[in-house]
Order: structure tokens, then sequence, then C-alpha cells
């Protein structure tokens, strides 16, 4: 037990100093570029993230639960070759479609997006996808540590060249996305050369992995698209029916929140760590008594930032953001549905339970999704927050139903044991 808390300390130090770089991004470019300026380039990340992980088919996660359920080291570099082929694949098949929504849509879909911005979004696309694979690849082997060290040396690297490009050479809204693509580029780069024993390009050995990948992340794709409209379509939605600026009010307050999730995202990568080598059940015995800590460290510290929400943003963004402050009070009531559902997640992927997760995940993504097009054209940005609440409190009982139900399990098999 002490291990694991060591590992999650030395996983949430670098998540935390990812954060705060972040965190400096998001600042730094709000009182640059404004709400406008940060509008377009949440519309343009928002969109490719969006295809990244749609096209990314969720083979990132599926990669831990073969590992885990395969105990052979010969799967890593069959994981490798597929992984590798079926990347260029999703990648070139992503950017047809993002070049095909961009031309022939009339550009409904990126108003006020410079081209020059769109080319870097598209850019992103395949890096995106790739540094997915790569990172639980790095998991899976038990190189969390490593895939720690790629994180933060590409984010730091990132951010520097943000900073100059955006101060000295004056490039303005395309700053943040280079430093976003100088990040994923060295990340991938790192990864690659401590995944070097396992590099193998010879896809005729693997072809049937190919398939088994394909039709497992199938099935669990069906959460992932779930997760990422419950995640980040309220951002294309408010794009859609209302303008720039308000997209980069509601995505102010929306970051913030999303950087006070890097406490269970770096318990959740030990988890997958674990869990890919100790199996669901063990990780459990020690997850289960973790789970009551973190879950109080977030309830306390959505209290202690609603009470200071109207002074923190005044003095991180300015007046010009003063409506993001109403988004964020509302939307750390959501923080506490996606802290819990991100504790979980990894039960639900180490038990196969794919399409369990996706027909929940979805039906609640579907629900959001339709009462954002209903109501954000009425309500505004407000309507956008409190569909995610709602999105998020129902996500909480059905992962403390799939709790109670494991928990069940576990003290039946600690009887018999």
């Amino acid at each position: 037990m002490k291990q694991i808390w060591l590992t999650i300390f030395a996983s949430f130090g670098s998540k935390i100093y990812i954060g705060i770089l972040q965190f400096l991004t998001l600042v730094i470019t709000a009182r640059v570029l404004g709400p406008e300026g940060r509008g377009q380039i949440a519309t343009i990340i928002a969109w490719s993230t969006l295809l990244a992980a749609v096209f990314g088919l969720s083979l990132h996660q599926v990669s831990i639960y073969k590992v885990t359920s395969i105990k052979d080291e010969g799967i890593v570099k069959d994981l490798f070759s597929s992984l590798f082929f079926l990347s260029f694949i999703f990648s070139t098949v992503a950017i047809i479609v993002y070049l095909y929504i961009y031309l022939f849509t009339g550009n409904k879909a990126f108003i006020a997006i410079p081209d020059n911005l769109f080319i870097l979004g598209l850019m992103l696309v395949p890096l995106m996808i790739w540094h997915s694979y790569s990172s639980h690849l790095l998991i899976a082997t038990d190189k969390l540590v490593y895939q720690i060290k790629s994180d933060v040396i590409g984010r730091t690297a990132g951010f520097i060249i943000m900073l100059v490009t955006l101060y000295w050479l004056n490039f303005g809204i395309y700053s943040p996305v280079i430093g976003i693509l100088i990040w994923f580029a060295i990340s991938i780069s790192i990864a690659l050369f401590i995944l070097r024993p396992y590099v193998n390009f010879k896809l005729g050995s693997s072809l049937n992995n190919v398939k088994d990948l394909i039709y497992s992340g199938v099935k669990l794709h069906i959460n992932t698209i779930g997760s990422l409209v419950l995640m980040s379509l309220d951002t294309i939605v408010i794009g859609h029916y209302m303008d720039t600026t308000d997209v980069g009010i509601y995505q102010a307050a929306s970051q913030m929140i999303f950087s006070l999730l890097i406490l269970p995202a770096a318990v959740t990568s030990v988890l997958f760590s674990r869990i890919s080598q100790d199996g669901v059940v063990t990780t459990w015995s020690q997850q289960r008594k973790i789970i009551p800590y973190i879950m109080l460290f977030i309830l306390t510290i959505a209290i202690f930032l609603y009470l200071l929400s109207d002074t923190l943003f005044i003095f991180l963004f300015g007046s010009e953001f003063l409506e993001s402050i109403e988004v964020f009070n509302i939307l750390l009531l959501a923080m506490v549905g996606m802290s819990f559902s991100q504790l979980m997640v990894s039960q639900w992927i180490g038990r196969g339970l794919f399409i369990q997760a996706g027909i929940i995940t979805v039906s609640i993504a579907a629900c959001n999704l339709s009462l954002n097009i209903i109501y954000i054209p009425v309500y505004g940005i407000t309507a956008a927050a409190w569909t995610t609440v709602a999105s998020f409190t129902i996500s909480i009982i059905t992962n403390f139903i799939f709790l109670y139900y494991i928990e069940k399990q576990w003290h039946r098999r600690s009887a018999h044991e």
C-alpha cells in the first residue's frame, strides 16, 4: 500500500507541474488574446481533440487490457506494430474528415477561424492519436515513470515555445497550438526511445491482433465517444449557436475545472499501471482504500474555490471574463462527478466491461447533448454548465452502483481465501 501511495504522489507531482503550465498558458493567452482569441483556440483544439478521440478507436485503453489479460512479453511487440499501422490509417481518415468539414460545410463549423490555425489543428490530430497510444504502452509495460518524464519534458518545451512565439515572434493565436504540437512531438520521441525494445514494424506477425484490437476497440469506443460528448462537445455547441467570445468565456471556466482534475488523473495512471501488473482484483484491494481520501480532498478544494472564485477570476483573467465566474461555480458541482468517474474507469476497463460502460456513458451523453442543443440557444453558456452537472450526477449514481457490485465481489472472494 505504501508503494502505491508513493507512486501516486510522484504522478501527482508531475501532473501538478503540467497543470501549472497549462494554467499559466490559459491565463497568459486570456490576458493577451482576450475572450475572442481564446474562443478561436478553444474551437480548433476542441475539433482536433474530438476527431483524434473518435478515430483513435480507444485502442490506447484496449492495449492496457490486452497486456493485463495476456501475460506474454511478445504481446507488447505485437501491440506496437498493430498500433503503429492503425494510427497511420486512422490519422489519414481523421484528416480527410477534418478537411471535408472545413471545405464542404461553408466553414460553418469554423466561423472566424483563420486558415493557418486550421492547418495547425489538422497537424495535431495524428500526434494526439499516437501520443495516447505510446503513453499507454509505457503504462502497460510498467514504465509509468518514463511516461511521466516524457510528458514533463515535452510540456515544458511546449510552454517555452509558446512564450517565445507569443511575446517575441508575435504569432498571436497560433502560439498555444504550436506549443501543443511541440509538446506532443517531444513526448512521442521520448516514448519511442524508451519503447525501443518493443519496436516492431512487421505487421504480418500481428494481423490477427489488428482484427482483435479493432473488435475490442469498437466495444470500448462507445464509452469513449460518450465521455467525449460529456467533456468537450458543449464547447462546439456553444461555438455553433453563439460566437467565439462566448466560447472563450465558457472555456476559461471549464479549463479551470479540468486543471483541477490532476489528482484523480494521476491516481488513474497509477491504477492502470498496477492493473497491468497485478490484475483488477489485487488492485481493487488498494483502490477501495484510496478513493475516499481522494474524493474528500476534491470536495474540500471545490468548497474552497467556490468561496474564492470572484476574486480568483478577476485577478487571473481580468474583468473581460466576469461571466466565467458563474459558469465556474456551477461546474464545481460537476467536478465531483468527473473525479469519481475517473477514479472508477480503470476497473471498468480492467474487467473488460466495455459494452456496459459504453451503453451507460452514451445514454448520459445523448441526454447531455440534447439538453445542450435545446437550452444553449435560449439560456446561453450557463445552460451548458448545468447540463454538465446533471450528466455527472447520473454518472455518480451509476459508478456508485458499480463500486457496490465489485465491493461485494471482493468481500465474497476475501471470505473464501
